[in-house]
């Protein structure tokens, strides 16, 4: 299978940028693995954010990835410096949109049954992590970062 220079920038770049989403995570214990049996009492809650973890830091950057990856399969052949390089860098940074999908989430269920932490918890991250309780952020900021994604359907000639 052949891979054009448009799809080789954006698996290197998507990697690097997912590496460094991934970093961001250390705060949060997105991960509970080794809690789950630790209490029987907030097993739903630690399995919850568990498997929400699983579908943000794994899944969707997965999906996020394939569509990116198969949209620049129309990359045109050419000249490696023209316009559309610094374009798919852009587009590499959808690798941020889990992240803020998570946080969204987060803040949105809080004060519900679904709540990834309990209230204690929540208040110690938002304080120590020094991020925003309110959801409007964490969502344009999702919206944003998925929303690069189009320029990979236009750089690839799906669009426009």
């Amino acid at each position: 299978m052949y891979i054009n220079i448009g799809q080789h920038i954006f698996l290197v770049f998507f990697a690097v940028f997912y590496g460094a989403m991934l970093i961001r995570l250390g705060g949060l214990h997105a991960f509970p693995w080794g809690f789950l049996y630790e209490k029987p009492q907030p097993a739903f809650r630690l399995l919850w954010r568990l498997v929400i973890s699983i579908g943000c830091f794994y899944v969707l950057p997965a999906f996020i990835f394939g569509l990116a990856f198969s949209a620049l399969s129309g990359y045109p052949d050419g000249p490696l410096i023209d316009q559309r390089v610094p374009l798919v860098v852009l587009s590499a940074l959808s690798a941020f949109a889990p992240y803020r999908l998570y946080l969204m989430l987060m803040i949105m269920l809080r004060n519900t049954p679904l709540s990834f932490y309990s209230r204690e918890g929540f208040d110690d991250i938002i304080t120590q992590r020094h991020i925003r309780p309110s959801p409007s952020g964490h969502t344009l900021a999702f919206l944003l970062f998925a929303s690069l994604l189009v320029l990979d359907f236009w750089i690839g000639g799906a669009i426009g």
